[in-house]
């Protein structure tokens, strides 16, 4: 699954933020479910937006879940498609 940043483009820049903080949000629910599951993240404006405005025990939370490479970043700012959804495994 991905972020489809193409949906947002009619949404005020603060509507488009928080709907992109929900889905951040849902998807830190689904990575504390699960150690083994891993995300590639592109948009780094909006994940630092995101990090910036969550709590600091919900901070605490994303360091352990990168640390444990469950998110992983392969770009920065917007990215396309084809690349923003390739995992390389080292």
């Amino acid at each position: 699954s991905y972020i489809d940043v193409n949906s947002l483009r009619y949404l005020s820049f603060d509507g488009a933020l928080r709907t992109i903080f929900k889905q951040y949000d849902d998807l830190l629910l689904i990575l504390e479910s699960s150690s083994t599951i891993c995300v590639t993240v592109t948009d780094l404006f909006s994940f630092k937006k995101w990090y910036s405005a969550a709590s600091q025990e919900k901070q605490m939370i994303i360091q352990r879940i990168v640390r444990n490479d469950q998110i992983v970043f392969n770009a920065g700012l917007w990215s396309l498609m084809n690349i923003s959804i390739t995992h390389y495994h080292d």
